[in-house]
């Protein structure tokens, strides 16, 4: 059966430089800078585009810096992202607020999606969407296979290189996910038509013991939700919504929404690939390793960690004959244990109810420290930032 659901420019390429699996930010950072050093670029995903995405939608200021740098910021600005200058603290009666340093800001991914994957195609990029793909049970000498599927037909595919960029699904059996023991899970929704007194530019933040909610006003007026939950609270209140209620109302925030808007769930949220590098085969983003973004840098590590193995993915695409990718990979995972070392410290105290009132009541006393603590979270040398990104723009 000819696949007349592929479109003709993935049909005509009988060996592709590498086949990108995941557009999110991490993978289309990726897919646009080997495209502009010539190479060709399959990016797949799954979704039909464009996407509503579950997601906190926030972006810190290293998140900003990187898309300035990519040449992107000019297009975002014309979506009119809302800047974020203040975050409120809430959980069990305390409550603590705070300015937030400048820079960040507040967009849907569905907008931030499309921006990035136009620059993607204008670089060379094939793109396909609502489009699986799985490895294929034969690896020849050279490349990889791997089996798409797209509408019902079926397509094999070679590749010298099969990156994962699919956030928190896992690619096939060879890719095997170690999911951490007491992983959330992610929820979300945006809402339209809200209740409540939920202003721009304002992240509020409502902790609870076995979860945590953050809402944010978009570029287009609706108000974005994002939790993250325990399977203990969901199974106690009987459901998404229910838990996400509880989480606020305890908090002390007023509930936007009615049994009638449902929440969207995401895979449980801390995990790690445990292959997490082998000859042909690389995890990029979330896929690698992800543990909750509690502090909204979760979009600016993805595209960080795409930027931070380019070099090595482009030096082992040079001579694709003596493929050695593994070991210069490895450096690049050494540098984002650091990154993810501050977000894991940050919900592991959150697991704490005692923990959460101890910090909540000090933040609540002493203001000045949530400044410093959302200082500390932004911390980031854009020099060196700008330095890493100038390798891949």
């Amino acid at each position: 059966m000819k696949p007349q659901q592929f479109p003709p420019e993935l049909q005509n390429v009988e060996l592709w430089d590498a086949v990108i699996v995941g557009a999110g930010p991490s993978g289309t950072t990726l897919a646009t800078a080997l495209a502009k050093r010539g190479f060709s670029i399959l990016l797949l995903d799954k979704a039909d585009f464009p996407r509503h995405k579950v997601c906190g939608c926030c972006l810190s200021p290293m998140s900003a810096c990187i898309l300035e740098e990519l040449g992107l910021y000019e297009s975002i600005a014309t979506r009119n992202p809302n800047s974020l200058n203040r975050i409120e603290l809430k959980a069990s009666g305390w409550q603590a607020v705070s300015a937030l340093p400048s820079g960040g800001f507040a967009i849907s991914r569905k907008s931030l999606d499309e921006i990035m994957l136009k620059r993607a195609k204008e670089s060379g990029v094939v793109f396909v969407d609502r489009t699986t793909a799985r490895p294929s049970s034969e690896t020849k000498d050279g490349y990889c296979e791997l089996k798409i599927s797209r509408d019902g037909c079926s397509l094999v595919i070679k590749a010298h290189l099969t990156i994962i960029a699919s956030g928190l699904h896992s690619f096939g059996a060879e890719q095997k996910t170690v999911i951490s023991s007491d992983s959330y899970l992610g929820a979300g929704k945006s809402l339209k038509h809200f209740e409540g007194n939920y202003v721009p530019g304002t992240i509020y933040m409502a902790l609870g013991s076995l979860g945590y909610t953050g809402l944010v006003l978009l570029e287009d007026g609706s108000l974005n939700i994002a939790a993250a939950l325990s399977a203990t609270l969901i199974k106690r209140h009987r459901g998404l919504n229910n838990a996400i209620r509880s989480i606020l109302l305890t908090a002390g925030f007023e509930v936007p929404f009615d049994n009638n808007q449902l929440f969207e769930s995401t895979p449980l949220l801390s995990r790690s690939s445990s292959t997490f590098v082998s000859k042909r085969l690389l995890s990029v983003g979330d896929n690698a390793k992800f543990v909750e973004p509690f502090t909204g840098e979760g979009i600016g590590w993805a595209m960080l960690s795409s930027i931070l193995v380019f070099p090595a993915i482009e030096k082992a695409l040079r001579d694709p004959g003596n493929f050695h990718l593994s070991e210069e990979a490895r450096k690049y995972q050494k540098v984002l244990r650091l990154y993810h070392l501050r977000c894991f410290l940050m919900t592991s105290l959150l697991r704490s109810e005692l923990m959460t009132k101890t910090i909540m009541a000090a933040l609540a006393t002493f203001p000045s420290w949530l400044r410093r603590g959302a200082s500390f979270s932004a911390c980031f040398n854009p020099k060196k930032i700008k330095e890493l990104v100038r390798h891949v723009s």
